[in-house]
């Protein structure tokens, strides 16, 4: 099935895969939701308040704040360990409030919305005399105890990290552990946080924490989750200085299959304009990355089974600046026309005001990079954004 929206270049398929949990030793119950052909598209909302894998991530300037929460299924009492890598050391601080409930009515009042469902698809060393981790921070935030570490040397970890998980209580013996760790450290990535969490039976909603670092992409921890082997549905909420998508050459889409590979289904949301007091209710002080570039939002869903092949890691530093709205083809079938006879192109959601001034602004600027679909180089016209001259 299409994905998200068919426009004038043809439709835009998305590989599946997965956007998936972090945990390593606790095994729960979140069964992947199970989606058939819907035979057409149409727009759904976008929802972050289900039992699922849910992060929000604010990203600009290579600098990148992830609030990560996620709700496990347990029958019973349970001791859970996370394991996160990250490109560079990370701040980690608590969250106040209920970020995702503020994201949540940011959603509905922007409408933002996914545009159907798309099917998965094709796309010896010496001994070292230093420790073999550095621990960088260990405390206690909330109900987390969060341990910070810096991989030295990975031969060596697995003596260290099967005392930390000894030390925990843990009786686990983490072979799999240490060897995605030494896939990372090959990869250039040797900062880790460990966060220890002892739940209650029945759904648990994990309170969130935040995690402060820099990167010269957009980051998305995903290989963590072949740990778990489990399936489920993941949410992510992007605040972007522009929309993810609306590049020439594809490459985002590329990134985003290439991360996900075949294992689920995967949607893209349309995007809206935000607000730095929009951005402050949801996460305070992190309107600042963004300086004085425009922000917008934009939502990503995976639901399938944990699977993966690489992490997300996306460059966004030639973003379009200006929104992604899903666009409907309704094509008039006529019986046995099929296939032959022409459609009509719609704009599913409407533009603000403003969203077609930054569309205006983009399209002025003749960067070829962006795809400008025609139907909002109309809509830029009929309302005296652009005049007949501009128009290339």
């Amino acid at each position: 099935m299409w994905r998200k929206k068919n426009d004038r270049r043809g439709a835009r398929r998305v590989s599946g895969g997965v956007f998936a949990a972090i945990s390593i030793v606790v095994v729960f119950g979140a069964a992947a939701q199970a989606f058939g052909d819907k035979g057409q598209m149409y727009p759904y909302p976008v929802r972050l308040s289900e039992s699922s894998q849910r992060a929000i991530i604010f990203y600009s300037n290579e600098q990148e704040i992830l609030i990560l929460g996620t709700t496990f299924n347990a029958d019973q009492a349970v001791p859970v360990l996370e394991f996160i890598p990250f490109p560079s050391e990370p701040a980690v601080e608590a969250v106040s409030g209920d970020p995702y409930a503020a994201v949540g009515r940011l959603i509905a009042s922007k409408q933002i919305e996914y545009m159907g469902m798309s099917k998965g698809g094709g796309y010896p060393e010496d001994v070292s005399m230093a420790p073999p981790v550095d621990v960088l921070y260990s405390g206690t935030i909330g109900a987390h105890d969060v341990t910070v570490v810096k991989i030295l040397d990975a031969e060596y970890f697995s003596v260290w990290v099967s005392e930390f998980f000894r030390a925990k209580g843990f009786a686990y013996v983490p072979d799999k552990a240490v060897a995605l760790a030494k896939d990372y450290l090959a990869r250039g990535i040797s900062y880790f946080v460990f966060d220890y969490l002892s739940l209650g039976p029945n759904d648990t909603i994990v309170e969130p924490l935040a995690y402060r670092f820099k990167s010269d992409k957009l980051y998305y921890p995903l290989k963590t989750s072949n740990l778990v082997g489990e399936s489920g549905a993941v949410n992510l909420m992007l605040f972007l200085p522009g929309s993810l998508g609306l590049m020439e050459d594809r490459s985002e889409w590329i990134g985003i299959g290439q991360a996900f590979g075949v294992a689920g289904e995967v949607d893209v949301s349309s995007s809206a304009k935000m607000y730095p007091q929009e951005l402050e209710q949801v996460f305070p002080g992190s309107s600042a990355i963004f300086g004085n570039r425009p922000v917008y939002g934009q939502a990503i869903r995976y639901s399938g089974a944990y699977a993966f092949k690489n992490d997300l890691a996306l460059d966004v530093s030639h973003i379009a600046p200006f929104a992604s709205k899903n666009i409907e083809y309704n094509p008039d079938y006529g019986g046995w026309n099929f296939g032959i006879t022409t459609g009509e192109y719609t704009l599913v959601e409407p533009y603000t005001e403003e969203e077609l001034f930054d569309a205006a602004a983009a399209y002025r600027s003749s960067n070829r990079a962006w795809y400008f679909d025609p139907l909002l180089v109309q809509e830029l016209q009929t309302k005296g954004y652009l005049s007949g001259s501009e128009i290339r």
